[in-house]
């Protein structure tokens, strides 16, 4: 959840839902234990002074994929998506696991807001990551730890 740009809404984005107890994410992958997990990739505003939800529409053809364990922070276009993972397709194998590395920006200034995939220099990026922070800093994401699962076997990265 991040703050809106005009500091009235708290932005969510994505997420998921399990029909059964979820223990700690992390120990589930590592143990490979499947869930009954729904991930989604919706865009929710909680007004602050109405205290109420609804549901944000987005347009536009390129839409981030359903993850969880990621992070999505305000910047002044609106919000920022980056990394997690998806555990809706995941079948205990670390090939059914899907890591995001990417970067989505969600413009909320005007109706219909719309996302933007914000092409990334690989060598220049951190990896798939989830479980991580971020934060805006100017125009800069900074992003510390988290767990990659498929490159580092789930430790935490400390970079």
């Amino acid at each position: 959840i991040a703050s809106g740009h005009d500091q009235s809404l708290a932005i969510m984005f994505g997420g998921a839902t399990s029909s059964e107890y979820l223990p700690l994410l992390p120990v589930l992958i590592a143990d490979g234990n499947h869930r009954n997990v729904s991930s989604f990739n919706d865009v929710w505003a909680w007004n602050l002074r109405f205290q109420e939800w609804s549901q944000v529409k987005m347009q536009g053809g390129s839409f981030p994929a359903a993850r969880e364990a990621h992070t999505v922070t305000a910047c002044e276009e609106g919000v920022v998506v980056f990394g997690g993972l998806d555990l809706a397709a995941y079948n205990g194998t670390r090939s059914s696991l899907r890591e995001h590395g990417d970067l989505w920006v969600a413009d909320l200034r005007s109706a219909p807001s719309s996302w933007r995939q914000v092409a990334i220099d690989s060598s220049e990026s951190p990896s798939a990551v989830s479980f991580h922070s971020a934060v805006m800093q100017g125009n800069t994401l900074l992003v510390y730890g988290g767990i990659n699962f498929l490159e580092s076997g789930g430790y935490r990265l400390s970079d």
